[in-house]
């Protein structure tokens, strides 16, 4: 698993995906305050938009921007 990979606070899968099915994901901003970030997430197919095939929930932050970055240390 990559090490920036964020497992969701909560992650509810409604119902399989069958191998090449067309589907939408949409995610937005539920909350903000200052640096954290409440999002939901859902998957959708293109078929039947209607449809709900699974929703997630996570807690995201910012990073600083004076984080250190690849091109910030070749510099």
């Amino acid at each position: 698993m990559p090490k920036d990979f964020q497992k969701p606070e909560r992650l509810n899968l409604i119902c399989p995906i069958a191998v090449g099915t067309r589907f939408t994901i949409k995610a937005w901003v539920v909350r903000e305050k200052r640096r954290r970030f409440d999002v939901h997430a859902e998957i959708r197919t293109d078929d039947t938009p209607s449809v709900l095939l699974a929703e997630a929930d996570a807690t995201m932050y910012r990073m600083p921007s004076f984080a250190a970055s690849p091109q910030r240390e070749a510099e």
